[in-house]
């Protein structure tokens, strides 16, 4: 019998070259466990623009430092924590575009804060000393 590791942390530099390699480590993770081709893309993507709104809104205070990517599998969900160092900024909180607004307007981009709370299933946020963390909740 193979055991499956449950637990996956990746940290990356706060640069855009990083997200796909990031994609891929997830993937992989994710297939090793038997997720659901569905769920991995779901887990991936929110992943991916989360830390993509990270780098692109990072004060240049903070740019120097890792981003840190928790993902681990338990009974029933994928439980991922992604913590960075930063100005303070709750997803939960954000407004919501209007969908067909946002695509009549021609914008394209935008809508990663929608993805992220359209695709998981629950989204916790805390802030302590500069330190955000987010985690995303996948059921599976």
């Amino acid at each position: 019998m193979t055991r499956r590791k449950k637990n996956l942390v990746i940290k990356i530099h706060q640069r855009m070259e990083e997200l796909d390699s990031v994609r891929i480590i997830i993937s992989d993770f994710l297939k090793e466990n038997c997720v659901s081709e569905e769920n991995i893309l779901r887990t991936e993507l929110s992943i991916y623009e989360v830390l993509a709104n990270i780098i692109d809104h990072s004060s240049p205070d903070f740019k120097d430092r890792e981003i840190i990517v928790e993902c681990r599998i338990l009974k029933e969900r994928i439980k991922t924590v992604i913590s960075n160092y930063g100005k303070e900024f709750d997803i939960r909180k954000a407004d919501l575009p209007d969908i067909s607004n946002h695509f009549k307007s021609g914008k394209k981009r935008g809508l990663g804060i929608y993805f992220i709370r359209t695709l998981m299933d629950n989204i916790d946020y805390s802030y302590k000393e500069h330190l955000n963390k987010l985690i995303l909740t996948k059921n599976i």
